[in-house]
Formats: structure tokens, C-alpha cells, sequence
């Protein structure tokens, strides 16, 4: 619960004091004095208190409070000329920003009634301020009248004493009454003012917690000012860094152009150079041209004159050619004649060399037939050879010839069968048959006598 809540609450009493006291000690600067001042006017509620340090209690008091509202004032005035500067800037930056006239004309009269509203809170707070100057006037008129009549009093009192001895007693009693009195007209004006000072405390606190707030929109301000003052250094940085860079770069181009304009000089004495040697070589082949061109006239002139020698030559060998052409047609008749009686010679012979071609096919063709017949022999003669390797060895001999027998019967059998007009072929065949079977039969005598050689030898070694 704070300490607006409190006053609102309860009535004037001691312990509201300590609460007007925490309110100013939350809205004025200066609180020790303040609390000091009200901590001992509350202290001595009996005690008879001097007139004339209250009156300069109230008096100091009433003086730093001016003087405070008149700072708030003051420190008020440039911040609201600042915010509708503000506000009148934005105004201007928002009419050439934006381009539609609709959303300009709203936007005017909302930055319109926001001046209007500052404005007259501006209004209000000038005329509290007022106010509360008046009221403090006034608490100093009402002191100074309480001060005046309590010193006319003290006056009548002392003359009293002075002049008359015998009404002592009827003067104590009404100093008394007076006493008791002025203690009630004090403790009521006391009243009356710690009241006043409170509504004014309270409009003191309004206008502190306005101002603390905008004392925060200020100091947030502030701090974007900084924020934007430091990104503005590092900006100044970057942009220094960058200058040095720059001013590198510019001196090492500098040092790269006077490089290549020594190198640019170098190129140009030497391009120089070879334009002169190109212009003396130039001046050599445009003297050579012209001996070339001279020896071409006169191989010109010499090519004219052997073409006319070689038209008188064409003028004297054509009758020798024409000469030449009789003879050699006579000639190749002669030859075409010779030729066809050759040609009809070696087509005779070429027709009787086609018919002995034609008659040593047939002979092949029967060579061949006779082959396959004694190719079907041998496979006879190898089938009863190798059934007569089973037969004993004792009867080999006899069986040997009886095959030589048969073989040649076969061998008789089918030359006999053979044509009459191939006679060299029929010997020819019976010649291949009779070494075929003479080799395989000694072959089989070998192959015999060998099984019989191992058959002996196993003998042997067995007996």
C-alpha cells in the first residue's frame, strides 16, 4: 500500500505525518531537512511551541517548495517545447514521406490532438502550479495574522501585570484560558496547514512522477544518443581504416605507375629499336624487289623468244608427224593382223585345255570314290586284325596269311570293279592300299612281338 493510499485513508493524525514525510522522501531532493523539521514539530505535542521558529519552519518550507516547483516548472518547459519541437518534426517528416492523401490527413489530426493533449496538460500543470503559489501565499498571510494577534496579546497582558497588582489572580486565570486558547487555535491552524501542505505534497508528487518519467524517456533517449554516438565513433573508425587503406593503396599504385613507366620507356626504346631495323630491313627488300623485277624482264623476254623458237620447231615437225602417223597406222595394221591369227591359236588351244580340264575332274572325282572304298577297307581290315589279336599266339602265321589272302582278294575284287579307261588310276589305288597294309601289318608284328618279349621276361621273373 503506498503512501498516496494511506493519506486517502485515514485522518489527520501523528502517524500521517510519517506518511506525508515518506511521500516527500520519494518525491523532493532535500528529505533530511524535512524530516527533520516534521519529526520535531510531532515530538513535542505539549510543549508550548515559540510562534516564531514555526512561522520560519513553514516559511523555509513553504520557500524550497516554491523554489522546487518553480525547477520542476523550468525543467519542465524546455522538455514540452522539446517534445511538440519533436512532435512537429515528425509531423514534417511524415507529410513529405508519405505520398497518400488519406493516410497524411489522419495522420495530421492524430499528431494534432497529441499537441492538443500536451498542450493542455502544459495548461493544467502551469495553472496547479499557480495554485499551489497561491495557497503557499496564503499559508504566509494566515502565519504572519496568527503571529501579529499573539503578540497584541502578550501587550495587553504585560500592561495588565504592570498596572494593576490586584487583578493577578483573575489575569492568571485567563492566561490560562488563553493558554489553553491559543494551544487549541494553534493545534487547528497546524492542522489546517499540515493539511494544505499535504494536497500540495500531493501535487508535487504528481508532477515529480511525471517528470521522473519523463526523466526516463529522457535517459532512454540518452542512451540511444550514446548507442548512436558509439556506432557513429565506429563508424569514424571503419572510416579511418578505410582512409589508411586508401592512402596504401593510392601509394603503392603510384609506385606501380612510376614501375610501369620505366617499363613503358624500356618498351618504347625497344619498339624503337625494331621499327629502325624493320625500316633498314624494308630499304634491303625494296632493293631486292627491284633486282627481281629486272631478271624477271629479262626471263620474260627469254620466255617470248623460246616460244617463237618452238613455234618455228612446231612449223617443222609437223610434216614429220604427219609422216610418222602413216607409218605407224600401217604398222599397226600388220600387228592387228598377226595378233587375230595368234588369238585364234590360243583359243584352240584354250578349248583343248578346257576338255583335259573337264576329263581330270571326272578322273578326280572317281580317285575319290575309289578312296572312300578302300578307306572302307582298311576299316575292314583293322576291324579283323584286331579280332585275330585274341587268337592264339600259335596260329598267328597261318591267320596272317589268310588275311593277306582276303586282302587281296578285296583289293582284286574292287580294282576289277573299276572302269576299263582308268587304268593308271586303278594302279595307282592298288599300289596306296597294298604299302597301307604292309605298314600296319608290320606294325602289329612288332606290337605282337613285344607282348610276347614282356610275357617271356614276366616268366622269367616269376620262375
Amino acid at each position: 500500500m503506498s503512501c498516496f493510499e494511506h493519506l486517502e485513508a485515514a485522518p489527520w493524525s501523528v502517524d500521517e505525518e510519517y506518511i506525508i514525510v515518506s511521500c516527500f522522501n520519494e518525491l523532493h531532493p532535500r528529505e533530511k531537512y524535512v524530516t527533520l523539521t516534521l519529526q520535531r514539530v510531532s515530538s513535542e505535542p505539549t510543549r508550548a511551541r515559540n510562534n516564531s521558529e514555526l512561522k520560519k519552519m513553514l516559511l523555509a518550507i513553504s520557500s524550497k517548495s516554491i523554489a522546487d516547483l518553480e525547477d520542476i516548472d523550468c525543467s519542465l518547459d524546455p522538455m514540452i517545447e522539446r517534445e511538440v519541437k519533436r512532435y512537429q518534426i515528425n509531423t514534417e517528416i511524415k507529410k513529405e514521406e508519405k505520398k497518400d492523401k488519406k493516410k497524411e490527413h489522419g495522420e495530421n489530426k492524430r499528431l494534432k490532438e497529441t499537441e492538443n493533449k500536451l498542450l493542455t496538460s502544459s495548461g493544467e500543470k502551469s495553472r496547479e502550479l499557480e495554485e499551489s503559489k497561491v495557497e503557499i501565499a496564503w499559508l504566509k498571510e494566515k502565519i504572519d495574522e496568527s503571529s501579529k494577534s499573539q503578540n497584541s496579546i502578550e501587550d495587553d497582558s504585560s500592561v495588565q501585570n504592570f498596572d494593576i497588582y490586584s487583578l493577578k489572580i483573575e489575569m492568571d486565570s485567563t492566561k490560562e484560558s488563553l493558554a489553553q486558547a491559543h494551544a487549541a487555535a494553534e493545534t487547528s491552524s497546524l492542522k489546517i496547514t499540515m493539511d494544505d501542505l499535504a494536497l500540495t505534497l500531493k501535487k508535487v508528487a504528481t508532477d515529480c512522477s511525471q517528470a521522473k518519467e519523463k526523466l526516463v524517456v529522457v535517459k532512454t533517449e540518452l542512451e540511444a544518443t550514446r548507442f548512436d554516438s558509439k556506432e557513429w565513433k565506429e563508424k569514424h573508425e571503419d572510416a579511418k581504416k578505410k582512409t589508411e587503406l586508401f592512402k596504401n593503396t593510392s601509394v603503392r599504385i603510384r609506385i606501380e605507375e612510376d614501375e610501369s613507366f620505366l617499363a613503358w620507356d624500356k618498351k618504347e626504346t625497344a619498339f624503337m629499336s625494331t621499327v629502325k631495323r624493320g625500316e633498314d630491313e624494308k630499304s634491303l627488300l625494296l632493293e631486292q624487289n627491284n633486282r627481281l623485277l629486272v631478271a624477271l624482264f629479262a626471263a620474260e623476254n627469254q620466255s617470248k623468244r623460246a616460244k617463237d623458237e618452238n613455234q618455228r620447231v612446231r612449223d617443222i615437225l609437223k610434216p614429220v608427224i604427219s609422216e610418222a602417223n602413216v607409218a605407224k597406222e600401217a604398222v599397226d595394221r600388220a600387228v592387228n593382223s598377226k595378233l587375230k591369227d595368234s588369238l585364234l591359236d590360243k583359243e584352240e588351244e584354250l578349248q583343248f585345255s578346257l576338255k583335259e580340264v573337264e576329263r581330270v575332274k571326272i578322273n578326280k572325282a572317281v580317285a575319290s570314290d575309289n578312296d572312300k572304298k578302300s578307306k572302307k577297307l582298311l576299316s575292314e581290315v583293322e576291324v579283323a586284325m584286331e579280332e585275330e589279336k585274341h587268337i592264339s599266339l600259335s596260329k598267328k602265321e597261318s591267320t596272317q596269311k589268310e588275311v593277306e589272302v582276303k586282302v587281296l582278294r578285296i583289293v582284286n575284287i574292287e580294282v576289277k570293279t573299276l572302269d576299263a579307261d582308268d587304268s593308271h588310276v586303278k594302279a595307282s589305288v592298288a599300289e596306296d592300299v597294298y604299302s597301307c597294309y604292309i605298314t600296319e601289318f608290320l606294325g602289329q608284328i612288332r606290337t605282337s612281338k613285344q607282348e610276347t618279349d614282356l610275357e617271356h621276361s614276366l616268366m622269367r621273373e616269376a620262375g
